[in-house]
């Protein structure tokens, strides 16, 4: 029974619906005119015109410095690692423990100041490549600065 009713309700659903249908089926709407729509399509009051090759351009000379930078920072370590090991191991074969002991002091000295005067080379040279880069795109005229404010942070934590 709640079949049959259930099929029934369905069925006078169906049949309320279908004029409407028909109605949309076939609405005459026959438009004679051949012109195209026209829309006139305007620039927003914001919008800016620069050249992208230009700050394509800047990126390029800005990243490639900042890996020139890096490469340069990771030599530079890796001589300071390589003289922190000779003097380590030199002043380990040492017999006189006083004399060890300042060998010792002196090598992880010499790493410490090397290492201080490598990171600020490294950080001055990632501040001079944003600021070149900041000049850069400022000479690109129209550019807008949709980069992140916080873009050259992220480089200089490398």
């Amino acid at each position: 029974m709640k079949k049959l009713l259930s099929l029934f309700l369905l069925a006078g659903v169906l049949l309320a619906l279908a004029p409407i249908y028909a109605d949309n089926e076939h609405s005459t709407s026959t438009s004679t005119s051949t012109e195209p729509i026209r829309k006139e399509i305007k620039a927003p009051k914001n919008a800016v015109t620069f050249d992208p090759t230009c700050v394509q351009n800047a990126v390029d000379k800005r990243d490639n410095a900042i890996i020139a930078a890096t490469q340069a920072f990771s030599t530079s370590t890796q001589a300071s690692l390589t003289t922190r090991r000779d003097a380590l191991k030199s002043a380990w074969a040492l017999t006189d423990r006083t004399a060890r002991r300042t060998a010792l002091r002196a090598a992880w000295k010499a790493y410490n100041s090397s290492l201080t005067a490598i990171r600020k080379t490294y950080n001055n040279a990632k501040r001079t490549v944003w600021s070149a880069w900041n000049t850069d795109r400022k000479a690109c005229k129209g550019t807008p600065n949709d980069e992140p404010a916080h873009s050259s942070g992220i480089d200089l934590n490398l």
